[in-house]
């Protein structure tokens, strides 16, 4: 019988010194790497799109005051922020049941980070079953 090997598009755990690492997880949490923040020009907020038709997130930066802003927190480790996003994914009806790395995220020309929900490599473990 003939192999039908599928390539692994995710890449290593540790991110390459230039490359924008984001994650998703099962509670709406957004992660993003000090790179991804310093080519979104380290904001204090941002603000969440949606294309449903491609299923493309957008990140892109805002100012604070705004009614949809999203804070940008930082992690213990500085370097690393997140971003509570669950009422926008319950808004979109975005569900992850693990944690998921988006492939590929980039900011456009426009300043707006883009996130593929089709080019994703799930991360997070199983939870455990409670039986």
């Amino acid at each position: 019988m003939e192999e039908r090997f599928m390539e692994f598009r995710g890449g290593p755990s540790r991110a390459g010194a230039e490359r924008i690492k984001v994650s998703l997880n099962s509670r709406g949490v957004f992660y993003l790497n000090y790179v991804g923040i310093r080519k979104l020009g380290n904001p204090e907020a941002v603000s969440l799109l949606y294309d449903a038709h491609k299923r493309i997130i957008g990140i892109k930066p805002t100012e604070a005051w705004r009614p949809n802003a999203f804070p940008l927190r930082a992690k213990n480790d500085k370097r690393t922020h997140w971003i509570g996003g669950i009422p926008f994914c319950r808004h979109f009806d975005i569900k992850v049941m693990r944690t998921i790395q988006f492939n590929n995220a980039r900011v456009g020309d426009d300043g707006i980070l883009r996130l593929n929900l089709e080019d994703i490599t799930i991360i997070g473990m199983e939870k455990k079953r409670i039986t």
